[in-house]
């Protein structure tokens, strides 16, 4: 904490975060709040247990609504031209140019939502910095690629956070959908017991299945 108020101090930003703990971590957090720190609520990631041996045992698990919705979406993709799922650790430079790319348009399409912009070296690096922790998921369209995910991937969890679509293609393709469902069929073949799918688009993950993690920040003004 030291370190990281000295470092904002000679960067002269005026205020510095840490972000973002989940309940069960705010019990060794809440001392910052005796240093000054301001601890508030932040917007919640998403989460959902994956106990389903197939991914029809998953669709099953809806109620009615929703499985029916998934299920039209499903048959439109179907009916799509085939994007068949790659995964890498790491990106060649042609790959991480696309990647970065579709990442970027991706946060354009928010609107008025802002979130922090990580750099091309952020995903060309990513993968040493975390070693077998991380996968890249890829989707092409005569060689090109128009979606991806980087997830982060342990034993008791895949995190789906960091993610990009070709907006010309995104609606016709159904990407979002075609993400999901190739993500959690292979949470469920590799045995991943939860999957968490980051913030925003809450509805659309709440008709999922997806529940809320509440997580908080702690800031102070320098």
């Amino acid at each position: 904490r030291k370190a990281m108020e000295s470092l904002a101090v000679s960067k002269k930003i005026s205020i510095l975060g840490f972000k973002d703990f989940g309940l069960h971590e705010c019990e060794e957090m809440d001392i910052f709040q005796g240093e000054g720190y301001y601890k508030f609520e932040s917007m919640p990631s998403t989460e959902m247990a994956v106990p389903f041996r197939s991914f029809d045992e998953y669709v099953k698990s809806l109620n009615r609504a929703s499985r029916d919705g998934l299920k039209r979406k499903l048959k439109k993709i179907d009916r799509a031209a085939p994007l068949p799922m790659e995964i890498r650790e790491r990106l060649s430079e042609d790959e991480l140019d696309q990647v970065h790319a579709l990442y970027t348009q991706t946060l354009l399409s928010h609107g008025e939502m802002s979130f922090e912009i990580m750099t091309k070296e952020f995903f060309r690096r990513i993968s040493d910095n975390l070693p077998g922790a991380t996968r890249f998921f890829l989707w092409r369209l005569d060689g090109r690629i128009v979606a991806f995910a980087l997830c982060f991937i342990s034993a008791e969890k895949m995190i789906d956070y960091y993610l990009g679509f070709d907006y010309a293609l995104a609606y016709d393709l159904h990407l979002y959908f075609t993400r999901f469902r190739d993500l959690m069929k292979w949470c469920i073949e590799n045995k991943i017991p939860a999957y968490e799918m980051g913030s925003t688009g809450y509805e659309a993950k709440r008709r999922l299945g997806f529940g809320f993690i509440r997580l908080f920040v702690y800031a102070k003004h320098l």
